[in-house]
């Protein structure tokens, strides 16, 4: 086969086209898959975060409410109160099965996470925080025995 000069640079010329189309198409199939991976980071790193933030938040209504209450009770005594503690215990109640349902996501998210991890020391984090929420779960219990103690000495008037 016989080439001419013109017929080289137009043959180099398109070899160095394909490998550039070739590379670019690489490059871009491997940006994809590292958008989802951080996607899919993204969601699951976040969706701990909003539900870290929500416990926490709900943790601080559930200290509130039961000081409210007692507070509230303490003033009706002396005739000053301003609130009901039937209704606040009732809000305190509501809080704290909306906190028991996100302790159970939690763990429940944790551990579909653990199965599905990337890497051991991922899963290992999440059956870390798996094992929180289910021992947070077993304090709360405790402590909502405990309140619901206290709200019957109230609502009884044994409190003094």
């Amino acid at each position: 086969m016989n080439l001419t000069i013109g017929k080289k640079i137009l043959l180099g010329f398109g070899v160095v086209i394909a490998l550039t189309l070739g590379l670019g198409w690489y490059g871009l199939t491997k940006l994809e898959e590292i958008e989802g991976i951080t996607a899919r980071i993204t969601e699951r790193d976040f969706r701990h975060a909003r539900l870290f933030q929500d416990i926490a938040l709900l943790q601080k209504d559930l200290i509130v409410l039961r000081e409210r209450a007692m507070r509230e009770y303490l003033l009706g005594q002396a005739g000053l109160a301003h609130e009901d503690p039937a209704a606040l215990q009732g809000q305190w109640r509501r809080a704290h099965e909306q906190l028991q349902t996100l302790l159970g996501e939690l763990e429940s998210v944790s551990s579909e996470y653990k199965r599905t991890a990337t890497t051991p020391q991922r899963a290992a984090q999440w059956g870390r925080i798996e094992q929180v929420a289910r021992g947070t779960q077993k304090a709360l219990k405790g402590l909502a025995d405990e309140v619901e103690l206290q709200f019957g000495l109230l609502n009884r008037g044994e409190l003094s």
